[in-house]
């Protein structure tokens, strides 16, 4: 009895919502494996016998462990009791009064010599001596308070947090003011205060191991924590090491918590959250657990330890901050409604503090991550103000300030964009551009702008101008060494760092210096504080400025490597202090990490940047929390779980281990008190819920295998609440339990590891399915539930749910909450999660029953027509249902032409394209007949492989070459897998050309980033899993790696054909430079320039003739770039994008001229700049040419000395688009005429001339529609084509190309990323 009424080994809590127990990374001190049958329900059937014999013990251990230590009493004491004491204690008067009537000398003074009782042993009649708590005693003596009631009770219905150096009149006054304020009678609470409750002679040398299992079990048992927060500005307790340990046992184990005040402190504190926010805010983000002491120095030294085994002082003091400000929430948003259930509109100030009071309340919740619920508050609150004050009073504008902020918070930027403006202006025009809240205004207008990546031009100089304005305002009224005015400065300097590239970006280099340089001197200076955030952040960016500005300059000669020196050191700086002052996890602490890995890359001469470089590793949990916001449908559910089998189980394995959640001896999840996992504690019996054994036996049959958990009592009583303080911690229905499963193995944790390790996929799907039909059969059985068909049932995948074990929701549908709305992002239907193991337990048709379809076919040297290939063409319908889209509605063959109605042109090329790989398949693996009569066979006009050309440059003609060609390509082909997914690739590469296809895509992008590139729009579509599942199901189908291979190979953009052709702008290598390192060896760069040579292949197939045909130049040309390409981007050099343009086209070139290049061109080629410039463009251009144009000298001159835009846009160096002329190479090579020459030159002037008038037309249009920051625009300039081939040889060369093309206009298409050359006649 003394005691205390335990009813298990551990804390006898409840859930509380989704997050029951919110878990964090520690070692187990102790750790539980026993259920409530006597043992782990343990079903693998590779466990050791012994091994299980061995975790009995272990079980046995932990219970002798934890039975050694004293059960911490959960008794309470009665508010009258302790205002008894304050009169003198109902034993008798004691002297303490004024400022020595503390707790700490209470304790001392009176109750330790009260509970010191002397007794005469009953056999020896010795006097022996007893010590006991206040709570035995009064146990023991029957105590009363002057109230009559028991001055104790059993269980205490609230913790008290407090300093020991209270005076305890304001302990007592501030529990008086709590009551009162709270409406609660005194008669039915008991709190529990640690000076009455716990033994005073025993409790100060209790080990740590104490605290953090009986101690924090107690806490949780208790479920209400009360601080008393005297005095509220600089509270006492925060600064005391064990007030916080308590304040992070009510987190871990689920309590409320409260803070109470005396009368007068409280009314004081009501006046600050009106009137001075800022002061309110202070408190709370002033929180320093590390600088937190105790009276005695071992204790101090104890509880630090503990806290940096478990938890860390970062996340602890985030923890602290969060739990202080949803209090503060809750108290605000009370408050607010009693002021205006009162509120009288008459009284101004009254409706200003109401006012006042909202906005704090909004900003609070924003600042607490809840932007969307503050966007709510802020919208009604402005419509409210607006209505009494008017339009342009000045507290409307700073509401709407806040709310253009919180649109920012929220990702929000347009809405963020269009509040932000119509606050300015309105600034502006009623204070003045110097007023402080304008120049605010002129600030975060900038600051919006500058993030809004990627930046146009235009957008880059309004930034800039605002940024001057706020600079020169700002010193002119607040002074130039001011914070605000520095960190404006410092952004500023960040703008200038990241000008885009069309701008003076040398110049803009080095006023950036000068401003970063300022901007860390004076608030270095003005602050004086190491770790200050505005100063980390002026750091960071000055940090990354030397980090561009190297980039910029390096040519790869390793000049100014000083600044890359600078820049890691002081990245290195900033990161050390952001992860102290912040954590690892925080979003500026990995914008530094990445920044500084990024920087390290640079410094080893690569690339490639390595993940944590910067020193520690991201945990697995944190890495997927960035990556995985939401995670409620199928689609990124089976992304996580792809991801999960790629990376294997490990790391996830590790982390739990590692945070006390899995027994590494077993496997399965640990049930003690150190970490708590409220789940695994129910489900393994250890812990027993009051209202659990009466619902059991609702579930029939399936209580043997699982049980049925409830909600916290308070989350169930405001499961309607929407308000900030419940809302997604409320229950999600008048209804809602859980279903837990009592199989304890590890793998059974969540839906994401099921089925990947112990069992296969069809086995997890069955105790799924089990489950489902548990919860329908308790749902039939239980009182006041719908039908089944209106509950939901849902999991959240790992690791958006804090609580490492198995745990289905079961809701009410009919009596939703606002909580689930708030908490849909996570909630996961568990059909949902069965239709994905369903997809993975499907197995595709080998691709050899492809080959065999083909080949029953007709053969191409019979009949190859599509009558008799029905049968191949049917199988491929039927498994790749994107080939339907190449067939459906308008489809553009090339930029601007749409193919003719009737004639699926796409499609049948994209047919032939799978059967040119189908062939090399054939031909790799043994087939030699087949496969090369496929590609080569057959009537093919002069392509035929007795015909000239074909007999030169036919495959057919080449069969040792085609083998090493189809056995190089077989290489990157793994496994059956591999192959499947190459089908999948080519069924796919081209549906960007379908303009239903296009138009889904682009209106689910912003409109910056809409285009009508084929390769862009299919890239856009494979990095949105949700638009891949809708439209790509085969893609979606595939294992997350293989879908991230075909979307990073189209993410690069690149054609290679056209590289070597010069064709391809500068910009679209960079994709090939940002491709991971690992991209470049798994096969995802060659499986992507291979699908180029079988798209070559396809192009001649259609309706009549389904055959592609294989080619030498494309073949053995292209395979040989490839190779050598895919070596150079292997070497992982930090190379620039024209250098590696210059280099694959120089070798060619050099071969088509020797003499030039060795008497005039090689001494160049040294000089950066040139190469940079006139070097690569003449490169280009002659490769447009197909090097066959003889006066390279000529076009030296003629680019060096006047035609410098040509240069400009040919380099890459002109700006925003970069223009790719789609067909140039057949217009220049053609263009030209008969006259290759041209030995004046003047035939290659004209040329350049026409070239010249082509780009001022794209760039006019561009500028007409606002399209001039776009990365890149395609003109097909097939029309100009036709021309020269109409004329034949009557063409007149260079002379008639730029006649021509003086009377051309662009047409664009949809999205204005490309377009076609209109040309009358053509």
């Amino acid at each position: 009895t003394l005691a205390g009424g335990w009813q298990s080994m551990g804390a006898a809590t409840s859930c509380c919502g989704e997050d029951a127990a919110s878990s964090t990374k520690q070692t187990p001190t102790i750790s539980c494996l026993v259920t409530s049958e006597g043992a782990v329900v343990l079903d693998d059937p590779n466990l050791d016998v012994s091994l299980l014999a061995e975790s009995v013990s272990v079980s046995e251990e932990w219970q002798n462990q934890l039975n050694s230590l004293p059960i911490c009493p959960i008794h309470g004491c009665s508010y009258q009791f302790l205002k008894d004491f304050e009169a003198g204690g109902l034993h008798g008067p004691h002297e303490l009064k004024g400022d020595d009537f503390s707790i700490g000398n209470l304790c001392i003074q009176v109750i330790k010599p009260f509970t010191t009782i002397t007794k005469q042993h009953p056999l020896t009649c010795s006097e022996i001596i007893e010590y006991y708590s206040y709570a035995e005693v009064g146990f023991q003596t029957d105590l009363h308070d002057s109230r009559g009631r028991p001055a104790f009770h059993l269980e205490a219905c609230h913790f008290v947090s407090h300093a020991w150096r209270y005076r305890f009149y304001l302990f007592v006054g501030a529990l008086r003011n709590w009551l009162d304020n709270n409406d609660v009678n005194e008669d039915s609470q008991y709190f529990w205060v640690d000076a009455f409750v716990v033994n005073q002679h025993q409790a100060q040398e209790y080990p740590m191991e104490w605290w953090s299992t009986r101690f924090a079990a107690a806490v949780g048992e208790i479920g209400s924590t009360i601080m008393i927060a005297e005095p509220w500005d600089d509270p006492l307790p925060l600064k005391r090491v064990w007030v916080i340990w308590e304040l992070y046992c009510t987190n871990q184990t689920g309590a409320r918590l409260h803070l109470a005040m005396t009368k007068a402190t409280s009314e004081d504190f009501r006046t600050a959250l009106t009137n001075d926010f800022e002061k309110v805010s202070s408190v709370i983000s002033s929180v320093d657990v590390s600088t937190c002491t105790a009276y005695h120095q071992s204790h101090t030294e104890m509880v630090h330890t503990e806290i940096k085994r478990t938890i860390g002082f970062a996340k602890l003091n985030e923890m602290v901050s969060l739990r202080l400000t949803q209090w503060l929430i809750e108290t605000a948003t009370i408050e607010l409604h009693k002021m205006k259930a009162t509120l009288d509109r008459s009284n101004k100030k009254a409706l200003l503090d109401s006012f006042k009071l909202h906005d704090n309340l909004a900003r609070m919740v924003r600042e607490s991550g809840s932007p969307l619920e503050a966007e709510t508050l802020f919208i009604a609150l402005i419509k409210e103000a607006r209505k009494d004050l008017g339009e342009h009073d000045i507290l409307v504008l700073n509401c709407l300030n806040q709310l253009a902020v919180t649109h920012q918070k929220a990702k929000k930027p347009e809405e963020a964009l269009t509040r932000h403006r119509e606050c300015y202006d309105l600034r502006q025009r009623i204070l003045g551009t110097d007023h402080e809240d304008t120049l605010q205004s002129i600030s975060n207008l900038a600051v919006l702008l500058s993030d809004n990546k990627p930046m146009a031009a235009s957008s880059w100089l309004e930034a800039k101008n605002l940024y001057d304005l706020a600079i020169k305002g700002r010193e002119s009224t607040i002074g130039e060494n001011h914070p605000r005015t520095l960190y404006t400065v410092s952004n500023l300097a960040k703008l200038l760092t990241e000008a885009p590239e069309k701008l003076d970006k040398a110049q803009l280099f080095l006023e950036a210096e000068k401003l970063h340089s300022r901007a860390v001197t004076s608030l270095e200076r003005t602050l004086q504080q190491e770790g200050h955030p505005l100063m980390l952040a002026a750091q960071h960016n000055q940090g990354a400025h030397w980090l561009e500005r190297y980039i910029f300059v390096n040519d790869g000669s390793g000049k100014d490597i000083h600044l890359l020196d600078q820049a890691i050191k002081q990245l290195a700086h900033v990161h050390h202090l952001r992860v102290q002052k912040l954590g690892d996890s925080h979003p500026d602490t990995v914008l530094t990490e990445v920044l500084l890995a990024k920087a390290e890359a640079r410094r080893q001469n690569s690339r490639f940047v390595k993940a944590n470089v910067a020193g520690g590793s991201t945990s697995w949990v944190a890495a997927k929390r960035r990556e995985f916001d939401k995670l409620c449908t199928c689609p990124s559910f089976k992304k996580i779980r792809d991801q999960m089998r790629i990376e294997g189980i490990d790391k996830l394995r590790n982390e739990l281990i590692e945070g006390g959640y899995i027994d590494p001896r077993t496997n399965c999840l640990t049930v003690g008190t150190q970490p708590f996992n409220i789940f695994a504690r129910l489900a393994s019996g250890v812990q027993v819920q009051r209202r659990v054994p009466a619902e059991q036996h609702k579930l029939g049959h399936f209580s043997e295998r699982y049980l049925i958990a409830h909600n916290k009592p308070e989350c169930r009583e405001m499961w309607e609440r929407g308000d900030p303080t419940w809302l997604g911690k409320a229950g999600m229905s008048k209804n809602h339990v859980f279903l837990l499963t009592k199989n304890m193995h590890w793998t059974n944790f969540n839906v994401l590891t099921m089925g990947l390790a112990r069992q296969n996929v069809q086995s997890a799907i069955a105790m799924l399915e089990d489950m489902k039909q548990a919860a329908h059969h308790w749902v039939k059985n239980s009182e006041g539930w719908p039908p089944p068909e209106r509950v939901g049932l849902f999991v959240v995948v790992y690791p958006l749910t804090n609580v490492p074990a198995f745990h289905m929701h079961i809701v009410d549908l009919d009596n939703k909450g606002p909580s689930f709305a708030k908490l849909s992002y996570k909630m996961l239907a568990l059909d949902d999660v069965i239709a994905v193991l369903r997809i993975e337990a499907e197995v595709p048709p080998p691709v050899s029953e492809f080959v065999d379809a083909f080949k029953r076919g007709s053969r191409v040297t019979e009949n190859p027509g599509k009558d008799g290939n029905q049968e191949i063409l049917a199988m491929l319908d039927k498994h790749f249902p994107e080939l339907k889209i190449y067939r459906d509605g308008k489809v553009y063959t090339s930029p601007g032409v749409v193919e003719i109605e009737g004639s699926p042109t796409e499609y049948y090329r994209t047919v032939g394209a799978i059967l040119a790989f189908l062939a090399a398949y054939a031909y790799a693996t043994g087939d030699d007949e087949f496969g090369l009569e496929a590609v080569a066979a057959g009537e093919r006009g002069p392509m035929s492989m007795d015909k000239v050309p074909g007999k030169f440059i036919s495959m057919g003609n080449k069969p040792k070459e085609y083998k090493e060609f189809c056995n190089r390509f077989a290489e990157t082909m793994k496994d059956e897998q591999d192959w499947w997914s190459m089908l999948i690739f080519l069924a796919v590469h081209d549906v960007g050309k379908s303009v239903k296809f296009r138009d889904r895509v682009n209106a689910t992008l912003p409109k910056k980033m809409q285009t009508d590139d084929h390769d862009r729009v299919l890239a856009h579509c494979l990095a949105d899993i949700h638009l891949t599942a809708e439209l790509l199901p085969s893609v979606y189908k595939m294992s997350y790696d293989r879908n991230a291979k075909i979307l990073a190979g189209f993410a690069t953009n690149f054609q290679l054909p056209q590289m070597g052709q010069g064709e391809v702008t500068v910009k679209s290598l960079n994709g090939l430079l940002n491709l991971p390192e690992d991209h470049l060896y798994d096969g995802t760069l060659k499986n992507y320039l291979y699908h180029s040579i079988f798209d070559i292949a396809g192009g001649p197939c259609n309706e009549r003739f389904i055959f592609p045909l294989a080619l030498v130049p494309v073949y053995l040309g292209f395979g040989t770039a490839m190779e050598d390409l895919c070596s150079t981007l292997q070497k992982g050099e930090d190379i620039k994008d024209y250098i590696l343009y210059t280099n694959f086209l120089y070798t060619n070139f050099k071969k088509a001229y020797p003499e030039f290049e060795e008497q005039q061109f090689r001494s160049r080629f040294e000089d950066s700049n040139f190469v940079r410039s006139v070097g690569l463009v003449l490169l280009r251009i002659l490769a447009l040419t197909r090097n066959t144009y003889k006066n390279a000298e000529a076009l030296m001159t003629l680019l060096e000395n006047s035609y410098h835009q040509v240069v400009k846009e040919m380099a890459g160096t002109a700006g925003d688009p970069q223009i790719m002329v789609y067909y140039g190479p057949d217009m220049l090579r053609m263009g030209l005429g008969e006259d290759l020459e041209d030995k004046s030159g003047d035939n290659m002037k004209a040329a350049l001339s026409a070239l010249e008038h082509i780009f001022a037309l794209v760039r006019s249009d561009c500028q007409k529609i606002g399209l001039e920051d776009s990365p890149q625009y395609d003109l097909n300039v097939t029309p100009l084509v036709t021309a020269i081939k109409k004329a034949g040889k009557e063409w007149r060369g260079g002379a008639e190309l730029l006649e021509v093309t003086k009377k051309a206009r662009v047409k664009s298409n949809a999205h204005c990323t490309e377009g076609i050359l209109e040309i009358d006649g053509a």
